[in-house]
């Protein structure tokens, strides 16, 4: 007879995380909306903040998920770190059922993303998410298999806005919603 157990591995260097807290902070960092015209869904679309917290939190999970070293979590935080010094970034959970209104990154795009913060508007750069669905939904558990994952990247740094409220404005003709954060 055999057996296994599955331990969660925490190496010197990296900071752990339980799944419970972890999954905490996706919450508190997310805002999800639907948009109905009658009885017929236009969009659904889940949007988390990526600010100093959740970035950490991202790579501790990460970390703990591939059984990081020191080292290679040292320089994953410093590109994290980087990052959010120069950008802001939104991870998007977007879903249409018209299969062409989900067209974020193409060059004629149905949609525009908005970011207010501090009387100021920015608008948002769409990338296109190819990390595999399993990983997306450790990381991202509202994340499923009829969404498209896209992050959003505003050109102003994450350090700058993160203590401030924040607008997101998703607009096209089909629908527009807004997201506070």
């Amino acid at each position: 007879m055999y057996s296994c157990s599955i331990q969660t591995v925490v190496r010197d260097g990296v900071p752990p995380i339980q799944v419970y807290d972890y999954e905490k902070i996706v919450d508190l960092k997310t805002r999800n909306i639907e948009s109905y015209k009658g009885i017929y869904n236009q969009l659904n679309v889940s949007v988390t903040k990526i600010d100093t917290q959740m970035s950490e939190a991202v790579l501790a999970r990460s970390a703990q998920i591939y059984e990081w070293d020191k080292t290679n979590y040292q320089n994953e935080k410093i590109k994290s770190e980087k990052d959010l010094a120069t950008k802001s970034e939104y991870f998007m959970s977007f879903y249409t059922p018209e299969r062409a209104h989900n067209n974020l990154t193409s060059l004629k795009p149905l949609w525009r993303i908005y970011l207010d913060v501090a009387g100021q508007r920015y608008e948002g750069r769409v990338v296109k998410v190819k990390t595999p669905l399993a990983t997306l939904q450790v990381l991202y558990p509202y994340h499923n298999r009829f969404s498209s994952a896209y992050t959003v990247e505003f050109p102003i740094p994450t350090t700058q806005i993160e203590n401030q409220p924040q607008l997101m404005t998703i607009t096209g003709p089909s629908a527009t919603v807004k997201l506070n954060f």
